[in-house]
């Protein structure tokens, strides 16, 4: 049985071109990679939510193929959320964008450092899924000779799919919006009790009041402290560097090692996406 060990995201036909390019691409590029993806490595007449899951929990290493069409896919957010669930040195959610700006991206995916496509991000990219992986002693020298003697494949395929992708552009962002997302995580970041060891409780209601005081609204109504892990608005918050990030919506961590758990309440036993993604997951494109 195959150990894979790099979970490859995607939502829509363009970040399907894009994450079979990198299924293609890894394995002879670098050593010891072995990609996931959930509409070539899923056995027919599996279940494959329970197949997702299971590789959603146990790989470490995720490339997320964010496209203008798929910012705000549930799909995607779920598996940022599932990935990032034990964000420690060993952990790692890369968005990789096509055609798109970190200026574009909202929560989740503004938590994470980003891969512009193209040469000099993607060799950076190379180089932190090689340290990742840890499967061979390439020195940076070697590791870039290697690259640049592969590069060329990639960016091949990478163009074929620009050149036949239409030119949707990512939704507007108003100035506002971007304001009140970086207030939010400001907030938050200076809320953390990295010092007392206590966590923040903070409701969504909460945060957009304090978000709406700097910008000249109203105080907030109210915030309470108390022992315990942190939970976020609806999309989930970071307990810290070394802590869980919950990105499923209304989500909640356990702490470093608890499990992401999407949904009001409990587990979920079935799939979270609505079925127009259930069926792009399960092998049939939209």
């Amino acid at each position: 049985m195959v150990e894979y060990n790099i979970f490859l995201s995607w939502s829509g036909n363009v970040s399907k071109a894009i994450a079979e390019a990198w299924r293609n691409w890894l394995p002879l590029a670098m050593q010891g990679a072995k990609p996931w993806m959930s509409s070539a490595d899923i056995p027919k007449g599996t279940p494959w939510f329970g197949e997702l899951a299971d590789q959603l929990k146990g790989i470490q290493i995720g490339i997320i193929c964010v496209t203008p069409q798929n910012l705000t896919a549930p799909s995607i957010h779920f598996e940022v959320g599932a990935l990032s669930k034990t964000v420690t040195q060993s952990a790692y959610v890369c968005p990789y964008l096509f055609n798109v700006k970190n200026s574009d991206l909202g929560f989740p995916l503004s938590q994470f450092q980003t891969t512009i496509h193209g040469h000099d991000d993607t060799k950076q990219l190379f180089h932190t899924l090689h340290r990742a992986l840890q499967t061979s002693n390439l020195t940076e020298q070697q590791l870039d000779a290697v690259f640049e003697k592969w590069w060329p494949d990639l960016e091949r395929s990478l163009k074929s799919i620009a050149l036949h992708t239409t030119g949707t552009q990512p939704p507007h962002r108003s100035d506002r919006e971007i304001l009140e997302e970086v207030l939010e995580l400001v907030r938050d970041v200076q809320r953390r009790p990295w010092s007392t060891g206590q966590t923040v409780y903070l409701d969504g209601a909460s945060l957009w009041e304090r978000a709406g005081e700097a910008l000249g609204g109203k105080t907030p109504s109210r915030s309470t402290v108390q022992p315990g892990p942190l939970v976020g608005a609806t999309s989930g918050r970071s307990t810290g560097p070394a802590g869980p990030v919950v990105g499923a919506t209304s989500g909640r961590s356990t702490g470093p090692a608890g499990p992401v758990v999407s949904g009001t309440s409990g587990r979920s036993t079935g799939s979270p996406l609505p079925p127009e993604e259930r069926k792009e997951k399960n092998g049939n494109s939209k």
